[in-house]
């Protein structure tokens, strides 16, 4: 099974219950801290990052690992990608489910919208049309022209693939280095990580080009 890791690999090969748990072990033991990573920055305090952190686990594992086969059946981005969206997903369910909105302690829908507010704004100001951004007192239809371009940049990131919403996440909403993404995407050396980057961004500028929106210093 190419571009499957070994140790998935394992523990779907695996046919007694001492090779699962053996191999379950090994699974974890390697992906262990790409999981914590998304459990914390999906839970605001400890404890509800472990429970996240152990409900993925649980759900991983269970139906005899229904949800790590569906990576195989189809393996069209690095397994690392994969992962963290499914992990994002089901700790972002376990939130909801377990806290609830009317807690207040939980993720909240005005929460995600506004973490996807700071990670298109952190992209505008890389694509260089962060001008309407930095005037506090703009005027009115700079103000419109602001909204039509976030608008416009929050649909292109919506339509990328998971794995550049990923990467463009990590850049520019967790301030991950470039050696810090290679590591936890298990590029080879943080220039591959630079140079992923670069190439969403440039889809992003291409896709505002076809809007009429052009760089701020243009």
């Amino acid at each position: 099974m190419p571009g499957v890791p070994p140790e998935l690999q394992a523990l779907l090969q695996a046919t007694t219950a001492p090779e699962r748990d053996d191999a379950w072990a090994r699974f974890v033991d390697r992906f262990s801290a790409l999981l914590l990573y998304t459990a914390r920055k999906v839970a605001h305090e400890h404890d509800q990052a472990m429970d996240c952190y152990a409900f993925v686990l649980a759900q991983l594992r269970g139906d005899d690992c229904r949800r790590l086969r569906r990576y195989t059946s189809a393996p069209s981005c690095a397994f690392s990608t994969w992962f963290v969206v499914v992990a994002r997903n089901l700790c972002l369910d376990e939130m909801r489910s377990e806290y609830g909105r009317d807690r207040g302690d939980g993720i909240t829908d005005a929460e995600i919208r506004a973490t996807r507010k700071r990670l298109v704004d952190g992209i505008a100001v890389q694509l260089d049309h962060a001008g309407p951004l930095t005037d506090p007192t703009p005027a009115p239809d700079e103000e419109a022209a602001q909204h039509e371009l976030l608008a416009a940049l929050a649909y292109a990131v919506d339509s990328l693939e998971p794995r550049e919403q990923l990467l463009l996440s990590l850049r520019f909403h967790d301030d991950f280095s470039a050696r810090e993404i290679a590591q936890l995407l298990e590029m080879p050396t943080p220039f591959h990580a630079f140079r992923a980057i670069d190439k969403v961004l440039a889809k992003l500028r291409q896709a505002l080009g076809k809007k009429g929106f052009t760089d701020g210093d243009d």
